[in-house]
């Protein structure tokens, strides 16, 4: 198995779109909670202007960020999110596999490689 992936997404939420994006927002988080069990933290967090936001994800392997790129969740909502919200950039941390540096080259995505430290 290789190695975790973390990343932060950051969104700019459209005005008067941000009660939109939250409804989205909660559907698409339960839905990769309820079915990707290799998704080990996938939160939202908005600014309290409404106008940003940046969700955090960890997956415990390069195929578990793959399975929830493809997956229902993100194919299904993903599109809906962003008629309410424009991504800004991803910074990603971990060492991703040849196939999900592939699919960042899609986005505004930065990757940081692991060089010190422990994770408890």
């Amino acid at each position: 198995m290789s190695q975790g992936i973390h990343y932060v997404a950051e969104l700019a939420v459209k005005d008067g779109q941000t009660e939109a994006f939250k409804e989205i927002a909660s559907e698409l988080a339960a839905k990769v909670e309820a079915n990707e069990p290799d998704t080990v933290v996938y939160k939202w967090h908005l600014s309290d202007d409404g106008a940003r936001c940046r969700v955090d994800e960890w997956f415990t392997s390069s195929e578990a960020l793959l399975a929830h790129f493809t997956g229902e969740a993100m194919t299904s909502l993903l599109p809906k999110v962003l008629e309410c919200a424009g991504l800004e950039k991803i910074t990603v941390h971990g060492d991703p596999s040849p196939e999900v540096r592939e699919l960042l080259g899609n986005f505004p995505s930065e990757i940081f490689a692991p060089v010190a430290g422990f994770t408890r």
